[in-house]
């Protein structure tokens, strides 16, 4: 699996912006959406892939956070959203 964190240097200090973690080493775009107050994903698909694979689907775990800050560092907002295969 692969494990991406992104973050941005606020007041000196480094903050988490955004983390994902899934199978496979290539970063996938995450198939949340994302608009209003609460995160879905259409039916047929799953966190970062679809419900119906080719492959063999083992034990894993996949997230992914969205953390959101005001311009002293200040943490405004978090989200996240994971799956248990």
């Amino acid at each position: 699996g692969i494990i991406i964190q992104r973050y941005d240097v606020i007041k000196g200090q480094a903050r988490l912006t955004e983390s994902k973690q899934h199978k496979g080493e290539v970063e996938l775009d995450h198939n949340l959406n994302t608009s209003g107050d609460k995160w879905t994903i259409d039916p047929g698909l799953t966190l970062y892939g679809n419900t119906i694979q080719s492959d063999p689907i083992y034990a894993h775990n996949e997230s992914y956070v969205l953390n959101i800050y005001d311009s002293n560092g200040i943490l405004l907002e978090s989200r996240s959203a994971s799956e248990n295969h």
